[in-house]
């Protein structure tokens, strides 16, 4: 996929793993895991978003990127509800 190219290319040396989950009938998340910590990961977030060509491929297609913590995600597993989760994502993550 773009994004493993994109880590080999850029995080060579991290042992981040791309995966893919379906939420249900029409949304499929990409997931990416090995993180050690919320800086890795918030630096890692900064870049991805920054390259377009990435979602290139969603062509026209609705998208959301967000960083969630395990605890977090599995929670938001079974709700499956973006809105709600993007609400909490902008109170506590983006107000920093």
């Amino acid at each position: 996929s773009g994004f493993e190219k994109y880590n080999k290319d850029n995080f060579a040396i991290s042992s981040f793993v791309i995966d893919e989950l379906s939420l249900d009938a029409i949304r499929t998340l990409v997931i990416v895991n090995g993180m050690n910590d919320k800086e890795t990961a918030r630096q890692y977030f900064s870049n991805v978003v920054r390259k377009r060509n990435l979602f290139a491929p969603l062509g026209d297609a609705q998208y959301r990127n967000f960083l969630i913590s395990n605890a977090n995600f599995d929670m938001f597993l079974k709700e499956k509800n973006i809105t709600v989760y993007m609400d909490f994502y902008k109170q506590v993550y983006l107000a920093k």
